[in-house]
C-alpha cells in the first residue's frame, strides 16, 4: 500500500536552529490498487497493447508493445506525489518475461504536463543481461509524441544482476544526480534541472525495435524534504482524450540522436 513510511538516518551539518527540517517518505508495495498509479492502456489503438496493470503477486507491471515499429519506444509512469528538487526514488524491478529491452526510473519530470510535446526529462535505466546502465536525456519533439534520446553516461557494472531482478535508485540534489544500483553509486552527474517549484519521477519500461518488454516493479519509495499527494487516481478508462500521454503518464516512440 502507498503510505508514509520510516524515513532513514540523515546528517545535518551547521548551525541550522532557524531551520524546521522535515523529512518525509513514502513506500508503495503495490497491495493496494486504489494507490494512485496509472491502470490501464496508454493508447487507444486495438492493435497496441502498452499497458500498466497491478499483478495478482501485488507487484506493478508495465509492458511495451512495439512489435511494429522500427524504432525503440518506451512507457512512463509517474508516482501520484508532487516532489522538490532533492530527493531520492528508489524500486525493485525485474524483466517478467522473455523480451528484449530495459527498465529503470524516470526523473526530474516537469510537475505540470511534463510529457507533454515541448518538454524534457531523464531516465536511469538496465539492460540486465548485459550488465548494462545508461542515463539518458529525452526531449519530447511533438510530432506523434516522438522524442529526440541523447546519452549523458553509461556503461557495464558488475553491480547489476545479470538474472535480472535490481534495486535501482536517484539521488537529485538540484542539478546533480547519484545513479544507484543494488546499494552502490556509479556514477555521479550534473543535469538541467526544471525551473518548476516541484517535479514528478516514476518507473520506466522500454522496448527495442519490433519487440515487446515487461517489466515488474516492487517495493517502490520517495524520501525527500517535503511530498504533496494529488488528489486524483490516474485511470485510463475514465479519461476521454485520445492522447498516449497525461500529466502522469505516456507513450513515446524514442529516436537516438
Amino acid at each position: 500500500m502507498f503510505a508514509p513510511a520510516p524515513y532513514p538516518e540523515f546528517r545535518v551539518t551547521g548551525n541550522k536552529q532557524d531551520v524546521n527540517f522535515k523529512v518525509i517518505s513514502w513506500y508503495d508495495d503495490f497491495t493496494d490498487t486504489n494507490n494512485g498509479w496509472f491502470v490501464g492502456k496508454f493508447v487507444y489503438d486495438d492493435d497496441d497493447d502498452s499497458y500498466a496493470s497491478i499483478t495478482a503477486k501485488d507487484e506493478y507491471e508495465l509492458h511495451v508493445d512495439n512489435r511494429s515499429n522500427r524504432f525503440a519506444s518506451s512507457v512512463k509512469s509517474a508516482v501520484p506525489l508532487a516532489i522538490p528538487h532533492s530527493y531520492e526514488i528508489g524500486v525493485t524491478g525485474y524483466p517478467c518475461a522473455e523480451d528484449t529491452g530495459m527498465y529503470g526510473l524516470v526523473f526530474n519530470v516537469k510537475s505540470y504536463n511534463g510529457f507533454a510535446p515541448g518538454n524534457f526529462y531523464y531516465v536511469f535505466r538496465v539492460r540486465p543481461e548485459e550488465e548494462y546502465y545508461e542515463l539518458i536525456r529525452v526531449n519530447i519533439t511533438g510530432d506523434n509524441y516522438n522524442t529526440n534520446t541523447t546519452k549523458i553516461t553509461g556503461g557495464k557494472s558488475r553491480q547489476i544482476d545479470i538474472a535480472g531482478t535490481n534495486r535501482l535508485a536517484v539521488r537529485q540534489n538540484v542539478n546533480m544526480v547519484d545513479l544507484c544500483v543494488n546499494g552502490e553509486v556509479l556514477r555521479r552527474v550534473s543535469i538541467e534541472e526544471q525551473k518548476t517549484s516541484s517535479i514528478k519521477a516514476g518507473l520506466y519500461a522500454y522496448a527495442d525495435p519490433y519487440s515487446t518488454y515487461t517489466v515488474c516493479f516492487d517495493n517502490f519509495y520517495v524520501i525527500a524534504m517535503g511530498i504533496t499527494p494529488e488528489n486524483q487516481t490516474m485511470n485510463a478508462m475514465s479519461m476521454s482524450s485520445l492522447s498516449t500521454y497525461s500529466d502522469n503518464w505516456s507513450k513515446d516512440v524514442e529516436i537516438a540522436e
